[in-house]
């Protein structure tokens, strides 16, 4: 019997059914670049969305619909990768949380902070899975299986500097 305990946990059977929920949300996303790839690329798109509100008030009449565009470009490829490192940030709370036997955030850093702020587990599991079909909606099905992400701004946009 105690062979058999071993060998099981040894397998990584959750040892409840919030773990195996992760498990499963984790596993929808293992096909997209490493979480660190993820973060740095969510955090490029806001610091360029926000270079772009710094500089709306200087863009002339006439380039407003072109700079327009640029924002709408920029909002969407942020969107996609920020959807991608939420899920995962929520994913590793509610492991984390799981994994100590806990229920909720109470006793967090960010509850303490926010009261507001206090999730249970299926909440953080629920938030999680929302972002994955955001993430899914904005890629496409076929994108979405194969991990294949867009760059993280609009660089079509640029133009070269000699």
């Amino acid at each position: 019997m105690s062979l058999h305990l071993v060998v099981v946990l040894a397998v990584g059977i959750p040892k409840t059914e919030s773990q195996r929920r992760v498990r499963e949300l984790e596993n929808k996303l293992r096909q997209f670049p490493a979480a660190d790839v993820v973060s740095k690329n969510a955090a490029l798109g806001r610091r360029y969305m926000r270079r772009l509100d710094d500089l709306r008030a200087a863009i002339p009449v006439h380039r407003r619909d072109a700079f327009a565009k640029q924002q709408q470009d920029g909002k969407s490829l942020w969107t996609i990768w920020h959807c991608l490192d939420e899920a995962r940030t929520l994913l590793q709370e509610a492991q984390s949380l799981a994994d100590q036997g806990k229920t909720d955030t109470r006793g967090s850093n960010r509850a303490k902070t926010v009261p507001e702020l206090v999730y249970t587990v299926p909440e953080l599991l629920e938030e999680a899975e929302r972002y994955i079909r955001i993430l899914e909606g904005f890629l496409g099905e076929e994108n979405f299986c194969a991990g294949r992400m867009p760059p993280p701004v609009p660089y079509w946009n640029f133009q070269w500097a000699n």
